[in-house]
């Protein structure tokens, strides 16, 4: 087969983490990839290094009408977002020109993966669907790893007639979780029957291979100048309000007073600026700064890093599509404290992590004070989160996947 990948995003994530699992242990290496992406795609310039080293996958970069990720700064951006907005029809019928154009140009294929975050998400990808049918492409499949939104005050008109152009479209859909599917269903004009197929396909993490004696790792622990007997909670990803790294650090002020000089954050991702600030400002306001790391974004293998760190903290309050991570230190036996959102449950329960109600950080204190007092319990825990996340490999993941294609073909 030859596979054309549409990927259009702005920063880097689980997209990105998932498209370079599912190509590196893609079951068939005759098969040839060609990945289209956007100028600016922080999540491709993220694993290029990786992909690059795979002989079956070339890319082509073009610019997207719906990024704005060059334009110099915050009131350029704006105003261009506003100008989007308002032109969004118009700007989709281009794209789906531009993109019949550039598909056209790099080749032949029998298949297009539209590679989205969430639903619209980037619009460049719905384009890419309608672009493939129209050049003839026979399988075309929408990826979403993330929730659906509902319908905008303005643009819904719009946005239901683009569901219903995808819903011809679109041989499948194929979602990261079951909570991610349900959002799709609830929230939009998109429905699993006859005419669209909407599946769900759990990720997969690749086999991690954790060098003890990796340099930037030995440093991780040291450059905190952090004693033996000392806890390392770590959060990893992007720094936004929805992620809340702000229920943790008001969980870290609200710990037994025995407890509490013993632990300390490690903040490993970038953000906005502001939000990074704010987030400083408030652990210098209720006395825990000298306890809190940001590190920045690490470019180098983060399961180096996780596997460094004593506890792993997901405190997403709203939805996660999957949540990595948390996957990832389960794989190399780090213990897990989450949030109960989203897709999370379909893979984390009680015998393999700790689960807590989103936006209480008081319930993160007491599973930090719990960590500290009974850790023989969470130790076997992540033990038997190690065998259970097993089932969740990238290898089964790159399986599914092949054949639901090489199944559309076989239909046609």
């Amino acid at each position: 087969m030859k596979i054309a990948i549409y990927w259009e995003q702005i920063s880097w994530g689980g997209t990105d983490t998932h498209l370079l699992s599912l190509l590196s242990d893609w079951p068939d290496k005759n098969d040839e990839f060609v990945i289209i992406y956007n100028k600016g795609n922080k999540g491709f310039a993220r694993i290029y290094p990786k992909l690059r080293q795979l002989s079956n996958v070339v890319f082509v970069e073009m610019a997207s009408y719906f990024q704005y990720p060059l334009l110099g700064n915050k009131t350029a951006k704006k105003i261009a977002c506003l100008i989007g907005y308002i032109f969004r029809p118009l700007l989709f019928l281009l794209m789906v020109y531009r993109l019949r154009s550039v598909i056209s140009k790099a080749g032949l294929f029998d298949v297009l993966i539209s590679n989205n975050g969430g639903y619209p998400a980037a619009w460049g990808c719905l384009c890419a669907i309608v672009a493939a049918e129209k050049i003839g492409i026979p399988v075309r499949v929408l990826i979403v790893h993330h929730a659906a939104t509902r319908f905008g005050v303005f643009m819904g008109w719009f946005e239901q007639v683009v569901d219903r152009a995808v819903s011809k479209v679109a041989s499948a859909i194929i979602c990261v979780s079951h909570a991610t599917r349900e959002t799709i269903i609830e929230r939009r004009c998109l429905a699993d029957n006859e005419q669209l197929f909407i599946k769900v396909i759990h990720n997969g993490i690749r086999s991690a291979k954790v060098d003890k004696g990796n340099k930037a790792t030995l440093a991780l622990r040291k450059n905190i100048g952090l004693s033996p007997d000392e806890i390392l909670v770590g959060i990893v990803g992007r720094v936004e309000p929805y992620k809340g790294h702000e229920d943790i650090i008001l969980a870290m002020s609200r710990l037994d007073l025995v407890h509490m000089p013993k632990f300390h954050l490690i903040i490993i991702g970038d953000g906005e600026v502001e939000e990074i600030e704010r987030l400083k400002r408030l652990a210098r306001a209720i006395g825990v700064s000298k306890h809190i790391h940001f590190t920045g974004y690490i470019a180098e293998e983060i399961t180096e890093f996780i596997s460094d760190m004593d506890l792993l903290i997901v405190a997403t309050r709203t939805f996660e599509g999957f949540g990595l991570t948390l996957a990832e230190a389960m794989q190399i036996g780090i213990p897990v404290l989450t949030t109960r959102v989203g897709a999370i449950p379909e893979f984390v329960n009680e015998e393999v992590g700790k689960l807590v109600n989103p936006g209480d950080p008081d319930e993160i204190a007491i599973a930090l004070n719990d960590f500290l007092i009974n850790r023989p319990t969470w130790k076997l825990r992540s033990e038997l989160a190690r065998e259970h996340i097993k089932e969740f490999n990238s290898q089964s993941m790159a399986a599914k996947y092949r054949r639901l294609l090489v199944g559309g073909l076989a239909s046609l």
